[in-house]
Parts: C-alpha cells; sequence; structure tokens
C-alpha cells in the first residue's frame, strides 16, 4: 500500500462577479459559481472527480492547512479549519486505501 501524497496549486480569480478555481498543475480543473462559497467548497470534490475520470485514481482532495491553522491545532488555539480563501491555495491530494 503507498502512502504518497502530493499537492497541487490551485489559482484564484474574481470575473464579473464570477469565483473561478482552476490550476496550471492539473489539467482541465474548473470551478466557477457566482456564489464564492460553493465555488470554493467545490473544488476538491472537482479534484477527486477529475483524477478518477482522467488516471482511474480514487483520491481525497483538501485545502492545505494555513501556517496559523497548523500552529494554532499545536497549541490547543485551533482557528476555523479550511476557511472560505479567495486567492491561489494548494489543494493536498492522497490516494484512499483500496480493498485488499
Amino acid at each position: 500500500m503507498t502512502f504518497a501524497k502530493t499537492s497541487v496549486e490551485v489559482k484564484y480569480k474574481g470575473v464579473d462577479g464570477w469565483h473561478i478555481f482552476e490550476s496550471d498543475e492539473l489539467v482541465g480543473l474548473l470551478v466557477a459559481s457566482k456564489d464564492p462559497a460553493i465555488a470554493f467548497a467545490d473544488v476538491p470534490t472537482a479534484i477527486e472527480q477529475l483524477l478518477m475520470l482522467d488516471e482511474g485514481i480514487k483520491c481525497k482532495a483538501m485545502p492545505e492547512m494555513t501556517l496559523d491553522e497548523f500552529l494554532g491545532s499545536l497549541r490547543g488555539t485551533e482557528v476555523e479549519p479550511h476557511q472560505l480563501v479567495m486567492e491561489d491555495k494548494r489543494y493536498i491530494i492522497s490516494p484512499e486505501a483500496m480493498p485488499a
């Protein structure tokens, strides 16, 4: 079993009231909505579905923790994880366990 992980940079831009997330590293990734919360929440699912369709890889994707989130988790003063972030952000990708 592999425990490999990677991450992909997802870029954000706002255009005419649309919130758009896309990636140069993961060709084909494009998430857009007029609602920023919907667009942000759909990015991990889009990454997972794109990797399943293009590569046959079942994985989980999630926004990478900020340094404040990481330090807060170690100090017991956690900040709200994976806050709505309308800026470029890295997403961690890890394979899901495959049945034996």
